[in-house]
């Protein structure tokens, strides 16, 4: 079996690129335009607050029904109770551990343990907030008014407890004069939502 080869001649003369209509250019740059404005617009909502329950937002709607229990996330907004004060909390977090008349806590968006001192001028509020009542397969409302209870003391803290301080602080420590505690809030239906 012979194979035939073409011979080419090779000359000095540059190979031309095939020339790319304007159109694939606009095209390509439009395309990148819009995912770049995409990309700005993903970004841009990332780096949003968003609500938690920590200060007021999302919380957890629990539903259970024929298919099991299902964990159901919604928004509802929180109007801040009026024995609380109106500037925003010196420390949220989680509550960790208490050693005395302190309770540690493990801040918002990390960092090392907070040690929260509990004095005898510390006015202490315990969320007394109802849940709104959700009839099978609906939604709650989207707004609730908080309520906080003065109490004595904060024995009651524990564990998957939110806590929320105002005061003075240094450090890892801080003093404080108004402490919020309150519960993860679930919602409870009897049968599964749509």
């Amino acid at each position: 079996m012979q194979e035939e080869f073409e011979r080419q001649e090779i000359t000095d003369e540059p190979i031309s690129k095939p020339k790319r209509s304007p159109l694939i250019w606009v095209g390509t740059v439009v395309i990148g335009l819009v995912l770049l404005a995409g990309a700005a617009f993903i970004g841009g909502r990332l780096m949003q607050s968003k609500p938690s329950a920590l200060d007021g937002g999302a919380n957890m709607v629990v539903r259970s029904g024929p298919g099991g229990e299902q964990v159901v996330s919604i928004a509802i907004d929180v109007t801040p109770a009026p024995e609380l004060p109106v500037r925003p909390a010196d420390a949220i977090g989680m509550y960790a551990r208490r050693d005395g008349n302190s309770i540690f806590m493990n801040p918002k968006g990390g960092g090392p343990e907070l040690e929260v001192v509990v004095t005898g001028k510390t006015r202490i509020y315990r969320d007394a907030t109802t849940p709104p009542d959700v009839a099978p397969g609906e939604m709650p409302d989207t707004t609730i008014q908080q309520v906080a209870e003065e109490v004595d003391n904060a024995d009651d803290i524990g564990t998957d407890f939110f806590v929320l301080v105002w005061g003075a602080k240094t450090g890892d420590r801080i003093v404080a004069e108004t402490l919020f505690y309150m519960e993860p809030m679930l919602i409870h239906s009897e049968e599964a939502g749509p």
